[in-house]
């Protein structure tokens, strides 16, 4: 099902001269490569959106914000020349078809509108996404059911919508994103002490609270309220036991708290209208979550990750881990947040990112016939090796030939 093809990505004018060199055009072509063929959008152009930012990491130019923020990821400041009503095109047509058609013709719909998209380009580019502002429209109360009058309700209530969008981020939280990480954790002997960082809410942070079912076979965890089905192919070390976690703590820029009706919110209106099974998963786990909550650090990872790792029992193996992350720093913060984690004994590192995001992390996996979006992350042991690859919304894993554990 899955087709490659060969892009000219080079000829993007966005891409050529720009900082990044063969890094960037790596990220992008690995991504582009296994996009449907008659679904292809030649150059940087393709992808901008809610899974954009997580799968190409559109960091953009900012002036604020901590010092490793600032600076663009590779990807990011390529794409950052893309005009929005492409950007919103591309993001109807290449993310949410097939995935959502009520994000697919509000989008377009946002496209056609010159006065949406004057509207979008007051804000600083990183605050254009197409997910931000359906979010953000969506908490407003917004209609989608019309995409004519979706248009007219965020024109008339733009004051209110780009104040959210202001105050807002896109911290999509997936507890099944979990899934990934638990044959991994189940491996290591010994009290673990988990640190995610980017955890946004924290949910990723309970991995052995959640039911998860590998295809099909008993969960450890049946009496769990959340419910997390993955098809899993390849070597997968299946977990025939928990990890012992004796310690959550997760670092973020802007922690959202699950017991914080606003926050709450929030999460709930970045899940796509359709995904109703999403949906009831988080309200499921932000209840774990609320009833255990985890140490949520306020902060760069870069600066926090030391603090991070230091407020961990000594005796417990220390697991540094994220998803989709990485992706907003410039490469040089990538540099030191590894070079950091890697001073630390009794300490691993494992990375599930965008391809290309991490120098090294390179594979010929792709989705498997029955994923229903190109999209995935590269599952890696930190910049050492690679793992296996996943579905950035948790339903599919796939293990590389040798059995990582």
């Amino acid at each position: 099902r899955w087709r490659t093809r060969a892009l000219p990505i080079t000829s993007d004018p966005a891409l050529r001269g720009s900082a990044g060199g063969s890094s960037a055009r790596r990220q992008v072509t690995w991504t582009l490569r296994c996009m449907q063929h008659h679904r292809v959008v030649v150059g940087a152009a393709a992808w901008r959106g809610d899974l954009c930012a997580d799968v190409l990491g559109t960091a953009v130019p900012d002036s604020s914000g901590p010092p490793s923020q600032r600076e663009p990821g590779d990807v990011g400041a390529m794409i950052a020349a893309m005009d929005t009503a492409s950007w919103y095109r591309s993001f109807a047509q290449v993310e949410a078809s097939g995935s959502s058609p009520i994000y697919e013709a509000l989008a377009g719909a946002v496209a056609d509108s010159s006065e949406v998209v004057t509207c979008l380009e007051e804000l600083p580019v990183a605050k254009r996404q197409p997910n931000l502002l359906l979010a953000s429209a969506r908490l407003v109360g917004a209609p989608l059911d019309d995409p004519a009058d979706f248009v007219d309700v965020v024109t008339a209530r733009w004051s209110d919508v780009a104040g959210v969008m202001a105050e807002r981020s896109t911290q999509t939280n997936e507890p099944a994103r979990t899934a990934a990480f638990l044959p991994l954790l189940a491996a290591i002997d010994g009290p673990v002490a988990l640190i995610e960082v980017g955890c946004s809410a924290g949910l990723c942070l309970f991995p052995d609270r959640y039911s998860i079912s590998y295809n099909g076979a008993a969960s450890l965890v049946p009496q769990s309220p959340v419910r997390v089905d993955v098809e899993a192919s390849g070597p997968v070390p299946l977990p025939t036991r928990l990890p012992e976690v004796v310690a959550r703590i997760g670092v973020d820029l802007n922690p959202l708290d699950v017991t914080n009706a606003e926050d709450l919110a929030w999460l709930e209106a970045l899940i796509w209208p359709e995904h109703v099974t999403r949906l009831a998963r988080l309200r499921a786990a932000a209840q774990v979550v609320a009833d255990d909550p985890p140490t949520l650090l306020r902060g760069d990872l870069v600066d926090t990750i030391d603090d991070a790792i230091a407020m961990a029992p000594p005796e417990s193996t220390k697991v540094v881990f994220h998803s989709a992350v990485l992706n907003y720093l410039a490469p040089t913060a990538r540099a030191e947040f590894a070079e950091r984690v890697r001073r630390h004994p009794r300490t691993v590192w494992f990375a599930n990112e965008a391809p290309g995001v991490l120098d090294g992390v390179t594979t010929e996996l792709l989705p498997p016939p029955s994923a229903s979006a190109p999209a995935f992350f590269v599952l890696s042991e930190g910049t050492h090796r690679t793992i296996g690859i996943s579905d950035p919304h948790g339903t599919w894993l796939r293990w590389a030939g040798s059995d990582p554990a």
